[in-house]
């Protein structure tokens, strides 16, 4: 307890800024018991960064931890290439202070001697790699704590390659940080040294992602797509590069556009929780989609969500249940065969609205098994007539509607082992 008591002190020197000598003053005249986290241990740069929870002392993510770990990095750097003009690049997402700290890293970068490329509204981590490339950095830098609660901030290292510090890189800047007493941190900034990137390394990296990341895959347009960026950095970027590679049925969760780093709609912001994309699963089941989309806050983990086949078709059914009921015309079957497909897959639309059980479900199996045959050559053997007219050829597409539901939902168990 004495030790902590040291460090707590030293925290009342001038090293540090009035604003956080208060608040440890506070902290000592309340009796915090806060005080001995805050304290009891300095704040651990390892492996791609740090992060905790932000407030003053040396276990916290603040001014001075964030100021001591940019001191160290450039100490590394001018070592590392000591004949070289340096160059960083800096994101930060949507978390309290992020956007703060970024230019407080700016500040001790650019005081380093250091070229600075600092975005100019939040970014996705994937894009800083990548600014880190196309920019021809010497590292990168983000102001991000990934999926923590909403206390949290943090600060991720990317090297030359655009990838997260590894060794030896890692233990080497560790060490440099850890030799540094608060006292040595230069916060004297050179603002010539700063510059905004912001829309031109947007439309440079849109483009690599869809030419390296877009397959030769028919069908895109009729990919229905819910998104959700749980208020993060992803509205940025995937709704656009979606769009450009040619998904058109992409359906964004409104309520987590806005980005906000206290996560109100969310307990969590992680996307590989269920109950992070427990909206956007919601409306995908509502539309029929066929796959959900999550991202953290800074964009570098996916959620990826597959609605089950039994309830897209009886969602889909639903919504157009109101449409067909009493049709289609008569007149509309030529053939017997038309009529018999039409009254089997009506009879399986009716049985949907029983309540799902194991047994229900193999039956609709069953049933649907013993009409695939019909549906898969059904299109190919209708003629429509020039005399049909619009209402005629508009039940027409409500068959083929019913038709495309079971031979999807039939694939899609077979897919899911249903």
């Amino acid at each position: 307890m004495k030790e902590i008591l040291e460090q707590v002190k030293g925290w009342l020197s001038d090293t540090f800024d009035s604003e956080t000598r208060t608040e440890i003053q506070q902290l000592i005249d309340s009796n915090s018991e806060d005080l001995v986290d805050r304290f009891y241990k300095n704040m651990e740069f390892g492996t791609g960064g740090m992060r905790g929870i932000m407030g003053a002392g040396t276990n916290r993510i603040n001014k001075y931890t964030l100021g001591k770990a940019t001191q160290g990095l450039s100490n590394y750097l001018h070592k590392s290439f000591p004949k070289k003009d340096l160059k960083v690049a800096i994101a930060f997402d949507c978390r309290h202070n992020s956007k703060e700290f970024s230019k407080l890293v700016a500040d001790v970068l650019s005081a380093n001697n250091i070229q600075v490329y600092l975005f100019e509204d939040l970014r996705p981590t994937p894009e800083l790699s990548f600014a880190v490339n196309y920019l021809n950095c010497d590292a990168g830098i983000v102001l991000t704590a990934s999926h923590n609660p909403p206390e949290y901030n943090g600060y991720k290292v990317y090297w030359n390659d655009g990838g997260q510090i590894v060794p030896p890189q890692d233990k080497s800047i560790i060490d440099e940080v850890n030799s540094l007493e608060f006292s040595d941190i230069n916060f004297n900034a050179k603002p010539a040294l700063i510059s905004e990137i912001g829309a031109e390394v947007d439309e440079a990296f849109w483009k690599a992602s869809i030419k390296n990341g877009t397959f030769d895959i028919q069908g895109r347009e009729n990919l229905k797509i819910v998104f959700t960026s749980l208020h993060g950095t992803s509205v940025k970027l995937i709704p656009e590069v979606l769009k450009r590679a040619g998904y058109s049925q992409v359906h964004s969760i409104k309520e987590q556009e806005i980005p906000n780093g206290d996560f109100p709609t969310v307990k969590s912001p992680n996307p590989e929780e269920p109950e992070a994309l427990e909206m956007a699963t919601n409306l995908a089941e509502k539309i029929g989609a066929d796959i959900v989309l999550g991202t953290d806050p800074d964009s570098d983990r996916i959620g990826i969500n597959t609605i089950n086949a039994y309830k897209r078709a009886l969602n889909i059914i639903q919504n157009i249940d109101s449409e067909i009921e009493g049709r289609p015309d008569p007149v509309l079957f030529r053939k017997d065969e038309e009529k018999v497909l039409f009254e089997k897959i009506n009879d399986i639309r009716k049985a949907f609205t029983v309540k799902e059980d194991k047994k229900n479900y193999e039956n609709l199996l069953i049933q649907m098994s013993e009409i695939k045959p019909l549906t898969d050559n059904f299109f190919d053997n209708v003629k429509v007539n020039d005399e049909n007219n619009d209402i005629k050829n508009n039940r027409l597409e409500l068959l083929k509607m019913f038709c495309n539901t079971f031979n999807n939902f039939i694939n899609f168990s077979k897919l899911e082992g249903l």
